[in-house]
């Protein structure tokens, strides 16, 4: 009898142990095209967000789990649960409000077009009747949607993946993409034969989405404000924005 409630304490103890590790786990999606936000350097997914996200983890006590989706799934992965939040250069907007939670803005930065240097545009006028290549699902969208709005003639292609996006870009395909500045600066810097301009007022707070009520919230606002204040979210976000 004895050993038999020997062994009954120890498979108790190694289940609490087993569930403590589930509570610990922190799941998150990112759409790893965007560079130097999140992208796949040898194999492995590394960036500013997933830096950033690493930092609160271990600020959280949480092991920190990166899932790659494109970018039109990462809403619907939250949505259904699969995942505990996203960090993806996820723009706040109240649209997304009505829907999901976000985290105190952790970065915010302007929007830029990214172009061929050999057409020679300069400003949104130039690409009357051309086509503006942009992220599907993203806030770029909306607003090269307001481009064309008021542009007649301008065509709107939405793709899913910016690294397709570029490449198109580079084909001729499309004319123009529109991205968020550092994307943009990091694509110049690996692409010839691109450079860009920035659209007067585009602009954009990156903070991270979770579902509505979620228990995260506090803590990860929290977790933000402490490496705020210490000087961390700083350091990473310099390190990565870096200009050359």
């Amino acid at each position: 009898m004895k050993h038999l409630l020997l062994s009954l304490l120890c498979l108790f103890a190694l289940s609490s142990c087993g569930a403590s590790s589930d509570e610990t786990t922190l799941t998150v999606a990112v759409s790893a095209d965007n560079p130097p936000y999140e992208f796949i350097q040898d194999g492995k997914i590394v960036g500013l967000d997933v830096e950033i996200i690493e930092a609160l983890g271990a600020a959280l006590g949480e092991k920190v789990i990166i899932k790659n989706l494109d970018f039109p799934g990462l809403f619907p992965a939250l949505s259904s649960k699969n995942i505990d939040c996203v960090i993806s250069a996820i723009s706040v907007t109240e649209a997304r409000k009505e829907h999901f939670d976000f985290t105190d803005v952790y970065a915010s930065s302007p929007m830029s077009m990214i172009v061929r240097d050999a057409d020679g545009f300069k400003t949104i006028d130039d690409l009357n009747g051309k086509t503006i290549g942009v992220q599907l699902g993203t806030t770029w969208e909306i607003e090269a949607k307001k481009i064309a709005e008021s542009h007649p003639g301008t065509i709107i292609r939405s793709l899913s993946n910016n690294l397709v996006l570029i490449e198109e870009l580079k084909s001729g395909s499309v004319d123009a993409v529109l991205l968020e500045k550092m994307q943009v600066a990091e694509f110049i810097k690996n692409n010839n034969g691109l450079s860009f301009f920035d659209p007067a007022g585009l602009s954009s707070n990156f903070a991270i989405v979770l579902n509505k009520g979620s228990d995260l919230l506090p803590k990860l606002n929290s977790a933000i404000g402490e490496l705020q204040k210490n000087g961390k979210l700083e350091t990473i976000i310099n390190r990565w924005l870096k200009t050359e």
